[in-house]
């Protein structure tokens, strides 16, 4: 047995010293399990943008800058915007945190930018099918690391019932760190060297919205009224009992986007809440959140044919969630 534990050790080592080697040989990419980030950021260095958008497809779907732009310089809050989404698929907060990280500390992407559009959402684990996906184990690094096991320490004094999941959140997150740590993932793939598949269709802002409308009008009703009644129950969640780690980060992320001359504005879209991320969001400054969910106050945004599947909005949507995202900004502003 002391053998076999020995050997493991050594085994382990050995891949952890080949993995760092490998460092000096493979090419610096930041971003290399997310192509659609490389893809965009390769084309957002091109313009000059005073504002940008961050998230998943809700707003990388969602929010159309062109007419975000139009809309804000045909008003008084006019401000000479010019906006770029630099939202991808599947780009939980945790990834998201680290991509505004890297846009903050690289002037050359950061500078002359003023108002950051960012998807508010849930902290979320990782799906056991995914994690040897690199477009989790891109982003692991120690701060990070250091963020969950903090974050999920808080949930279970928060909640002691979710000690379970939040011991198996900690072990995938050790799991995908230590793969990140070998390199042996980015030297299997090459995504990083190629462009998205739909790239073609993105327009020049880097949004892309669905043509399509719903397939199945039945399912998707059912959907969405499954997604209102959960909206219902948590959109105003007390915030007595937040998470303090993450509420931190997010503060944190917003005090340090200030000393650089970016407002950081939180934009919660029609999603799936929870009362973990509700506690945190309800206790925000007003002037940092947008919401933009409320099935009473934006009925439209939960009609059938506004949609693609009950999770995406439709080119019609988006029309709508842009438009509504202008008239809140439009009352953020007047309100400062």
């Amino acid at each position: 047995m002391k053998k076999f534990i020995k050997r493991s050790l050594g085994f382990i080592l050995l891949i952890l010293m080949l993995g760092i080697t490998l460092n000096f040989f493979l090419r610096e990419s930041k971003y290399w399990g997310n192509r659609e980030y490389n893809w965009k950021i390769k084309q957002y260095k091109k313009g000059n943008y005073n504002a940008v958008l961050f998230g998943t497809s809700r707003i990388y779907r969602g929010i159309n800058p062109l007419m975000l732009d139009s809309l804000i310089n045909q008003d008084s809050i006019g401000q000479g915007i010019k906006s770029f989404n630099l939202a991808t698929h599947a780009s939980w907060f945790n990834e998201t945190f680290y991509l505004y990280d890297q846009f903050l500390n690289d002037t050359s992407l950061s500078a002359g930018v003023k108002t950051v559009f960012m998807e508010y959402q849930n902290i979320m684990s990782i799906n056991p099918k995914k994690l040897v996906d690199e477009k989790i184990i891109y982003y692991q690094n120690l701060d990070h690391y250091r963020f969950i096991l903090k974050f999920n320490f808080y949930e279970v004094l928060r909640q002691p019932k979710k000690i379970f999941t939040s011991a198996y959140s900690i072990n995938a997150f050790s799991f995908v760190s230590f793969i990140n740590l070998t390199n042996l993932k980015r030297i299997s793939t090459k995504l990083y060297e190629k462009d998205p598949p739909e790239h073609e269709s993105i327009n020049e802002r880097g949004y892309l919205g669905f043509d399509e409308t719903i397939k199945s009008q039945g399912t998707t009703m059912a959907g969405i009224r499954s997604f209102t009644d959960n909206i219902h129950v948590y959109l105003h969640q007390d915030g007595h009992n937040y998470n303090p780690v993450y509420y931190d980060k997010v503060m944190e992320l917003i005090e340090k986007s200030k000393q650089q001359g970016i407002k950081l504005i939180f934009v919660l879209p029609p999603v799936r809440l929870t009362d973990g991320m509700m506690a945190v969001y309800n206790t925000l400054p007003k002037e940092n959140k947008i919401e933009l969910c409320n099935p009473r106050k934006y009925p439209v945004l939960y009609e059938p044919e506004n949609w693609i599947d009950p999770i995406h909005l439709n080119k019609k949507g988006s029309v709508y969630l842009t438009h509504y995202l202008f008239q809140e900004f439009k009352n953020l502003q007047t309100k400062i």
